[in-house]
């Protein structure tokens, strides 16, 4: 396992075109740069995505990682349900991400909480992310700020 890149973007729902409807346009640099990243992530072609999103699941005393084999969500809550993504996560990356934690004196982990879904911060770079690179070709780790 190594680390082969990392990327910070923005993730306003407007540069998803079902969303945007046309107005994404006003934030064509934010467009361009997830095109590149997307460019970069495909070129790599990563077995695993790790995305941490401020949207996850938020705790201040601990690291929260995502549990289960699989994640799915949609906007919904932006009055476009059709527009959805799963992603397979990859169970073995995210224990070991946790045994280090711990080894580490980092308190990390996960807990199943009801219908854990997708969030904004994920699902907007993913809406770039899947047309160069298909979430069928990778697994993810989400992990939520502390």
């Amino acid at each position: 396992m190594s680390l082969q890149a990392a990327y910070i973007l923005p993730h306003p729902p407007l540069a998803v075109p079902e969303i945007g409807r046309g107005q994404e346009g006003a934030i064509e640099a934010t467009l361009t740069g997830f095109r590149e990243v997307a460019r970069r992530i495909a070129h790599a072609q990563p077995d695993t995505i790790l995305f941490i999103s401020p949207h996850t699941a938020f705790y201040g005393d601990w690291i929260f990682i995502t549990p289960g084999e699989e994640i799915t969500g949609d906007f919904s809550m932006y009055h476009v349900p059709r527009v959805t993504f799963s992603l397979t996560l990859d169970q073995k990356l995210r224990e070991h991400l946790v045994r280090e934690a711990q080894a580490e004196g980092i308190a990390a982990g996960y807990a199943q909480r009801p219908r854990e879904q997708l969030d904004h911060g994920v699902m907007v770079p993913l809406a770039y992310i899947d047309r160069e690179y298909p979430h069928n070709r990778y697994e993810a780790v989400l992990i939520g700020g502390s």
